[in-house]
């Protein structure tokens, strides 16, 4: 993952964010829904190698930066993991929620802007850890499939400590990703 991809993927942690329910067709939300929940058996059985491989890589990478991408996702993956707790009693969200979170992402903002389209599909989680909390996915059909583009980890904003927690878990992120900000082939890692 390079630099940008790097730091799209940490520096996405929004102060404030709305999520809204999907309103895609039947069918869509049919393929979205077991998208979904192969996420949620992968991360609650801690196979976070097979929950990035869920995730949309651009055509366009070598087989080297397909598989750097892959194992820096995963590694994102088992920080959240790690953190928040193991997500469980997934329920759609039917409302606008206020959150704090931290944001898990392959490719690179460049590669996005020119793939803007998405839908997200919000839940309401129960943290192992950290209790009450949100997952936000989405998801791109870029590929003729439906692959996950981002998954976001939150907190309630009506929570005393969310950003200050959230806040940590992004410090933890950087100190942890930074192995990955060496591009294949390179000598050493770069400095974020």
């Amino acid at each position: 993952m390079n630099k940008k991809a790097l730091l799209t993927a940490v520096l996405m942690a929004a102060l404030i964010g709305f999520g809204i329910s999907t309103s895609a067709q039947e069918t869509t939300n049919l393929d979205l829904q077991a998208l979904s929940s192969k996420f949620f058996d992968h991360i609650a059985k801690s196979e976070f190698d097979s929950a990035s491989k869920l995730f949309h890589y651009p055509p366009s990478y070598t087989p080297a930066e397909r598989s750097h991408d892959i194992d820096a996702v995963a590694h994102m993956l088992k920080i959240f993991t790690n953190e928040f707790g193991t997500p469980a009693s997934q329920r759609l969200s039917e409302s606008a929620a206020m959150f704090y979170h931290v944001t898990a992402q392959s490719a690179h903002a460049e590669y996005w802007q020119k793939h803007p389209y998405s839908i997200q599909v919000d839940y309401e989680v129960d943290f192992s850890r950290e209790g009450k909390g949100y997952i936000f996915v989405q998801f791109c059909n870029i590929s003729g499939k439906w692959e996950i583009r981002s998954i976001a980890y939150g907190l309630p904003a009506e929570r005393i400590d969310a950003k200050e927690r959230v806040q940590q878990i992004i410090n933890k992120v950087l100190r942890e990703m930074q192995p990955f900000m060496q591009e294949p082939g390179e000598d050493k890692p770069r400095s974020i």
